[in-house]
């Protein structure tokens, strides 16, 4: 769905982002046969009728701003676009999807101790690496080793890795969390070739990853494209499908929907929004998926501001008509936003009201709250948010006579905002989600965390958090009892549904895009191309 900073980078572009945790299996339950806390909304993909047979052949070129600036054959040092261009040829213990359901992978099952210390892993037979090499037990335990030696987020609360025999490794925890299975649909579960390693060196493995995975890699030329070739040995028969894939990385929105209109390009990630809209209307295909809500975050810790008053932050929420600035500015695929988990979410509340539009209302709790004439503050907007929406946000406010100064800043200032603090005023940006939400809790909201110093949590709130995360399973009474939490002190004031579009040619099947846990992870195993 995280304290690191590669989940950092992906929540923010909903990044999550980014970014949003699956299920464990019950104490000594395998985990094949795990179910979701909570029947969810699952994420939008590209999929073909039942009856179509899949074609096989094709490279499928897919459409990406950016490509890894750090290495993307060696997890432990792999962060934001190196994962995502890693993910068709590595693979990980356990797959994580938005919904939440953890399905078995490389491992095919598993059990949590009762007591909770340790979680032992029973793993498939017969899967090659791309160098011929067996993957087993010491492989496992060789890149979980590497990988909690690294440091990697979502590491630190592993204690020692044991193989208990060629095919079974046990994980032994310092502190369980029901995170922790999530964590291994990620980069901490994600496996290599120990051979190559031990062979070829790391600085050979950092630009050359051997995995598991449908696809073995071919070469990278840097902000240029990536490219990949079957393998032929992949422990699924009959696929992959596709003969291979490119990565083509292309900044420029106008280029990429040129790229995508003229046909030499199959599939474009994109944020939600006009171009998303302008494509569909062209013919492609558009599936959209919510990946977080843009909030703004007061700060609440400065006694002084009068945003530390529950009053005025109401006030505010009561102020700006999230209706008519989606139906103005989302081009059809944002929703007001009156909680913070999406419709997606397993989390997501479907009786909870929250403020609606009220401006009479907003001003009553000005005066009661001591402002009547109102006050002045500042928007400091992420530099993702969308300028007109701050611009409406501004306007709404002024009517109800708090005056908005909107102070947009680069990348590096809203983040030293962001980690150091602020004054006077909100941060605006979009709060990915993780599949298991108390991990976005987690990630922004606990006491330890290091995002938003200046904003004041719930009193009782990290109690709470740590109870929740320390259940076998996520529970939704516990979940939503923080929200409600939340909500009721609007420790932030949610606008509206944030999200991205997998827009593809009609052409292309069943990518599986958008579907899984983890921002730009898809199941390129399954997508084809009719001919």
């Amino acid at each position: 769905m995280k304290r690191g900073l590669f989940q950092a980078v992906l929540i923010l572009f909903a990044v999550t982002s980014l970014f949003i945790a699956g299920f464990v299996a019950a104490a000594e339950k395998p985990a094949s046969k795990a179910t979701p806390a909570a029947p969810t909304s699952p994420k939008a993909v590209a999929k073909a009728s039942p009856t179509v047979q899949p074609q096989l052949g094709g490279i499928l070129k897919i459409i990406e701003v950016t490509g890894p600036k750090t290495p993307f054959g060696w997890p432990p040092e792999s962060v934001g676009e190196s994962t995502v261009a890693g993910k068709p040829i590595i693979e990980s213990l356990v797959r994580l999807h938005y919904d939440g359901r953890i399905e078995p992978w490389l491992a095919e099952s598993w059990k949590i101790a009762p007591d909770k210390k340790s979680a032992t892993f029973v793993l498939r037979k017969g899967i090659k690496f791309h160098d011929g090499t067996d993957f087993n037990a010491e492989a496992a335990k060789f890149n979980l080793d590497a990988l909690k030696a690294g440091k990697n987020p979502g590491t630190d609360d592993w204690a020692s890795i044991d193989v208990i025999d060629p095919y079974t490794v046990r994980i032994n925890l310092l502190k369980y969390s029901n995170i922790f299975l999530s964590r291994l649909g990620g980069t901490p579960g994600s496996m290599v070739s120990p051979t190559a390693f031990k062979t070829k060196g790391i600085e050979w493995v950092r630009w050359n990853p051997v995995g598991t995975g449908p696809f073995e890699f071919v070469s990278f030329e840097r902000d240029v494209s990536m490219k990949y070739k079957k393998f032929y040995g992949y422990w699924q028969k009959g696929k992959p499908y596709l003969d291979g894939l490119q990565y083509v990385y292309i900044k420029d929105p106008m280029t990429q929907a040129a790229t995508v209109e003229a046909g030499e390009a199959h599939v474009l990630n994109t944020e939600t929004g006009k171009m998303a809209a302008d494509l569909k209307a062209m013919g492609l295909n558009v599936y959209p998926a919510d990946t977080g809500v843009g909030v703004l975050i007061p700060d609440s810790m400065n006694a002084d501001s009068p945003l530390a008053n529950k009053k005025v932050r109401e006030a505010v929420d009561c102020a700006i008509d999230k209706e008519a600035l989606v139906k103005a500015k989302g081009y059809g695929f944002w929703r007001a936003a009156y909680q913070l988990p999406t419709t997606g979410s397993m989390a997501y509340m479907k009786n909870f009201q929250g403020h609606k539009y009220n401006p009479a209302k907003a001003k009553q709790l000005l005066a009661e709250a001591g402002y009547p004439k109102g006050f002045k503050t500042r928007i400091i907007p992420h530099f993702a948010v969308d300028r007109d929406v701050m611009v409406s946000v501004q306007s709404y406010l002024g009517k109800v006579g708090i005056t908005v100064d909107l102070e947009f800043v680069d990348q590096g200032k809203f983040t030293e905002y962001r980690r150091k603090g602020w004054k006077n005023g909100f941060l605006c940006q979009p709060l990915g989600e993780f599949p298991n939400y108390l991990q976005t809790i987690e990630f922004y909201f606990a006491p330890a965390t290091l995002e938003f110093p200046s904003l004041k949590k719930p009193a009782g709130s990290g109690p709470l958090l740590d109870e929740a995360l320390a259940t076998i399973n996520p529970e939704l009474p516990r979940i939503h009892k923080l929200l409600k939490m939340f909500n009721d002190d609007i420790t932030v004031v949610p606008i509206h549904t944030t999200g991205r579009a997998c827009i593809s040619q009609k052409t292309v099947h069943d990518t599986g895009h958008l579907t899984l846990g983890n921002w730009g992870w898809w199941t390129s195993e399954r997508a084809w191309m009719s001919k």
